[in-house]
């Protein structure tokens, strides 16, 4: 039995920042079906050049990708301009360690999800992070 969630009170854009295509897709698909509008990048390069030209309530980024992994992407991610003055970045990592959560906040990383994602915690994740701009 599905249980009906109430819908935020806004739809959140959100840049899911991911360069596996069956991780990206579930992803995407779960942020869809807790209200939220998506787009994807499967870098950090796509990511920078999508951040320049849209501005979004939450960044969503996996640690480990080719050609640009999360946390540069996250330094450049934080020089763009925009109406807001910081967009919350949360770390998609398959690691629990502190070292690594350290490393993600260094990086300007607000806060990190484990993976593979479980949907409550997606959903806690963007009550508590995604703020319209």
């Amino acid at each position: 039995m599905t249980h009906a969630r109430h819908p935020p009170p806004f739809r959140p854009l959100v840049l899911l920042v991911e360069d596996n295509p069956l991780t990206r897709r579930v992803a995407q698909r779960m942020l869809q079906l807790e209200g939220c509008d998506v787009d994807v990048a499967a870098n950090g390069l796509e990511a920078i050049q999508r951040a320049i030209i849209r501005d979004y309530d939450l960044v969503l980024i996996a640690c480990q990708m080719p050609l640009m992994d999360g946390f540069e992407a996250t330094f450049h991610l934080r020089t763009i301009p925009g109406p807001r003055e910081r967009v919350p970045i949360i770390a998609l990592t398959e690691s629990e360690l502190e070292g690594d959560r350290d490393r993600c906040r260094a990086a300007g990383m607000d806060a990190a999800l484990l993976t593979p994602l479980r949907r409550h915690r997606l959903a806690q994740t963007i009550a508590q992070w995604a703020r319209p701009a």
